[in-house]
């Protein structure tokens, strides 16, 4: 039957809570999709834009992986930014060892060509990552949708 008061009362609640309930499952669902992305290139030895990694000087294999301190650093942080969210994935090195080697990584050195884990501050986010977070933002959104209404 019709919607009561009541009913109509909860509803109206419920789509209140919705924009802040969307924005923060969307930013949930991105920084999942972030360290995922940053995972996949230790699966597959690739550098954010598809490039396969170079070996060490010393021929270590796998490349890109020696103790596991770097590929299992990776954080990510939301933070409240207007009505909107920002997601940040980042790697701390430098408090966890006493060297910086994950930007000396990244940005390669003059002696050593860089392995690019993550994008630079500023970088557009590689496609292979962009469509991984529109991805998980999309079924983020189906899901709070189904919520909302249910069907």
């Amino acid at each position: 039957g019709m919607p009561r008061g009541s009913d109509m009362d909860k509803l109206l609640k419920g789509l209140d809570a919705a924009p802040k309930r969307l924005m923060d499952s969307a930013a949930t669902a991105t920084a999942s999709a972030l360290r995922a992305s940053a995972d996949a290139g230790y699966r597959t030895r690739r550098d954010v834009h598809g490039k396969p990694y170079p070996l060490p000087k010393d021929g270590h294999r796998p490349p890109m992986q020696r103790t596991g301190t770097l590929r299992n650093d990776y954080s990510t942080e939301i933070r409240p930014s207007g009505g909107d969210r920002e997601v940040t994935l980042r790697t701390d090195t430098e408090a966890k060892t006493g060297r910086a080697y994950d930007e000396y990584l990244r940005d390669g050195t003059a002696k050593m060509a860089p392995r690019q884990h993550i994008p630079k501050p500023g970088e557009v986010m590689p496609a292979s990552w962009d469509a991984r977070v529109r991805r998980a933002q999309d079924s983020a959104v189906q899901k709070e949708g189904a919520r909302i209404w249910p069907a």
